[in-house]
């Protein structure tokens, strides 16, 4: 870092939820960055991210962020401005003019579990620089496809390259993440300049690092060579009970086992917890949901690609994840 770098910080800003949570990168984490950053002598600060629901600044808001941007005198800001950029493998991707204007950017993701690629860790939440719904439109080409779609995340990532990764677990998420899923008191906090690397020792430590698709997908590509992965420091260990999504099965059969169809899990609405907001319409990359009569969510599990959007948006945990023989009824889910 160069006293004259303009430096964006790239957190976790899902959506405007309280930070006890978890679902956001915490903002003592963020603080204690800044200062660090200011010891160094670093000119200009820019904390932004497109989040899935909302915008950055009421997300940080809602979390705490804001409260430090104010106290160090740092613009948030919203990812709006999208730049066409070629990928380093040839995909076109539209990211944010700040991610492009920044001389460093350091990739602060938070340590949650994710119901379409099991991790949502360093490689992931760069995915937060592709500008608003574009990031439906990737779910929409990748369909049912979770390799091809982690291979465009490991792309993006390699194609923006953060000059930093790091990870925020001292609280971090179990269950059926990014969003939804239950807090866990992990307190690790995980740094290094390969995100990759960054990546796999979070997953080591949960014992879901052969499972995990944009792992798997960085090996392919040569970019992740686990026997050259150095830990420094006293910290590492494995976590037990660490509850990962009830997506993960198909993680580890759809992608070793012939079976694996047989596991897949679809979203399934619950009638009684969905307030019709139609946030999950908004966000389905395929146009897989409608509303009923009676204003509640509708998924046609035809239409339907598992990439579960429509469960990681839902601020009201209305969205559960079921097997598609479990579901009654032919061609729609209604309710549990």
């Amino acid at each position: 870092m160069s006293p004259g770098d303009k430096i964006l910080i790239k957190p976790n800003l899902l959506s405007p939820v309280e930070v006890t949570h978890a679902v956001t990168t915490h903002p003592t984490v963020i603080e204690a960055l800044v200062k660090c950053l200011k010891d160094l002598g670093v000119g200009k600060i820019v904390i932004g991210d497109s989040p899935a629901v909302s915008n950055a600044l009421k997300v940080a808001r809602k979390c705490g962020i804001e409260e430090i941007s104010k106290k160090f005198g740092i613009d948030i800001v919203n990812f709006d401005t999208p730049v066409k950029v070629k990928g380093k493998f040839g995909r076109i991707f539209e990211v944010a003019r700040e991610i492009l204007e920044a001389d460093k950017i350091i990739n602060l993701a938070k340590f949650k579990t994710h119901t379409h690629m099991i991790m949502t860790l360093s490689i992931k939440n760069m995915f937060g620089s592709v500008v608003g719904l574009r990031k439906s439109a990737w779910h929409a080409k990748t369909g049912t496809n979770k390799m091809k779609f982690a291979d465009m995340l490991v792309e993006l990532y390699e194609t923006i390259k953060p000059t930093l990764n790091i990870i925020d677990g001292i609280w971090g998420m179990e269950g059926n993440g990014p969003r939804n899923g239950k807090p866990k008191r992990l307190g690790v906090l995980l740094v290094g300049e390969d995100g990759h690397a960054v990546d796999f020792v979070a997953c080591k430590m949960v014992k879901l690092e052969k499972i995990v698709p944009t792992l798997l997908a960085a090996e392919k590509r040569r970019l992740l060579n686990i026997k050259n992965v150095d830990i420094i420091g006293d910290g590492f260990r494995i976590i037990d009970n660490f509850i990962p999504p009830d997506t993960s099965i198909k993680g580890i059969t759809g992608i070793i086992n012939p079976f694996g169809r047989f596991f897949v899990k679809f979203p399934k609405v619950v009638l009684n917890k969905c307030v019709g907001c139609k946030i999950c319409k908004e966000h389905c990359p395929v146009g897989a949901i409608d509303m009923r009569e009676d204003d509640k969510a509708r998924i046609n599990i035809d239409k339907c690609i598992r990439c579960y959007v429509c469960q990681e948006v839902c601020p009201e945990n209305a969205i559960e994840l079921i097997r598609k023989g479990h579901i009654r009824g032919d061609k729609t889910v209604t309710s549990l």
